[in-house]
């Protein structure tokens, strides 16, 4: 799972670095067609004549590539501490910006973290050059189209009216803009939760935010290793699933998968619940308004029981679902996989890692794997609510 959050943007130096950024005050309403790879949204982003694949990420601030800053020249504004989503700090160079348009509308005078994004190998599958950020997406109201896979955005804010049908979730912003919502798990009040399009995952949050009872009571497997990366690479963690009540405002979705994380600081509500809805961003008013696209949330409550990890030319093992047919059968974390459907991976570039992770997340997809040391395994989906 990708997760592209950035925290640790934070102090007055950063609010005001964050803050700058302008959008045509002429009333206007433009839109955007945009595709959808590994569950997030990818725009068309136009500079100097030239588009770029940028991703649609509410979690973190405008991020460019270090490649692309090189290549546009991007004057460095300040340094910092940044830490991404598996709680890994670098210092970043923050820089200036050039005049960017989306659809047919410039944004100016933007301040973005320039971030290499080949660090972490699933990011480097995406091959984006950076990411729209919250600084820029307060500059209008977004609607997002999940279904037609269109992105609309205005700037009259005054005559904007809301769906008054929809699910409506105040919110609260971090230094970069990024939105933080309040909900209820099961019996679990979570008071900081990342508003994150930059998630492919639906909700996880900490084991120390959880009621102690929550792993006895909720039906629940287990698994460890690697489970998503930041732009800064990956830790290992034990995650839980569970199904519980999940509860926003006046509205409860039942036996709702989450994931608890045993490490993991930061609460995350991901794409896989936002799909299932068209969903507008207002940040004059700091509220997310949700309008259903289906009857009810489909959640997908299967996974492989064990994925596919990447370092050092070599792919290896990166997660085991305990108690599961890999499991029993001896795999463990960090183990070699060496061929896969009888093609040898060893020694593997990056495409080979690419085109293997695509073929993961295909569903019902054959993959046979050789393990080193340990002989041919069939990777099975499994459900994560029973064993």
């Amino acid at each position: 799972m990708v997760v592209i959050l950035l925290a640790g943007c934070r102090g007055p130096s950063s609010v005001k670095l964050f803050a700058r950024g302008s959008a045509p005050t002429t009333l206007l309403n433009d839109s955007v067609a945009f595709t959808r790879e590994a569950r997030l949204i990818i725009v068309p982003v136009v500079i100097n004549g030239k588009a770029y694949r940028f991703l649609f990420d509410t979690g973190a601030p405008m991020l460019v590539s270090t490649e692309l800053a090189q290549e546009l020249g991007l004057k460095k504004v300040a340094r910092k501490n940044v830490r991404d989503s598996q709680n890994l700090k670098q210092k970043l160079d923050f820089v200036a910006l050039p005049n960017l348009t989306i659809g047919n509308t410039l944004f100016t005078d933007l301040v973005a973290v320039a971030s290499d994004l080949t660090t972490a190998p699933a990011i480097g599958c995406m091959k984006i050059d950076g990411l729209i950020g919250a600084n820029l997406m307060r500059l209008m109201i977004w609607n997002v189209d999940y279904q037609n896979q269109f992105l609309s955005f205005t700037n009259d804010f005054e005559g904007f009216k809301a769906d008054t049908t929809a699910l409506v979730l105040p919110f609260v912003t971090t230094a970069s803009g990024s939105p933080k919502i309040s909900l209820v798990v099961g019996s679990d009040s979570l008071k900081s939760v990342t508003f994150d399009t930059g998630s492919g995952g639906g909700l996880s949050y900490s084991k120390q935010s959880a009621s102690k009872s929550i792993l006895k009571k909720a039906p629940h497997r287990s698994s460890y290793g690697y489970h998503s990366q930041g732009i800064f690479g990956a830790t290992p963690d034990t995650l839980f699933y569970a199904t519980q009540k999940l509860s926003i405002g006046d509205t409860s979705f039942p036996d709702f998968l989450s994931s608890v994380h045993g490490q993991m600081a930061k609460a995350l509500l991901g794409t896989q619940f936002f799909e299932h809805f068209e969903m507008v961003l207002n940040w004059r008013e700091k509220k997310v308004y949700l309008s259903p696209n289906a009857q009810q949330i489909q959640q997908q409550k299967t996974a492989r029981c064990i994925h596919p990890y990447y370092v050092d030319g070599k792919i290896y093992v990166g997660n085991v679902l305990l108690n599961s047919a890999a499991s029993n059968a001896g795999i463990e974390v960090m183990d070699e996989i060496v061929s896969v459907n009888g093609k040898q991976i060893s020694p593997a570039g990056s495409e080979d890692y690419c085109a293997i992770l695509t073929l993961w997340r295909t569903k019902n997809a054959h993959i046979e794997v050789e393990i080193l040391g340990k002989g041919k395994f069939i990777v099975v989906e499994e459900s994560l609510i029973s064993e």
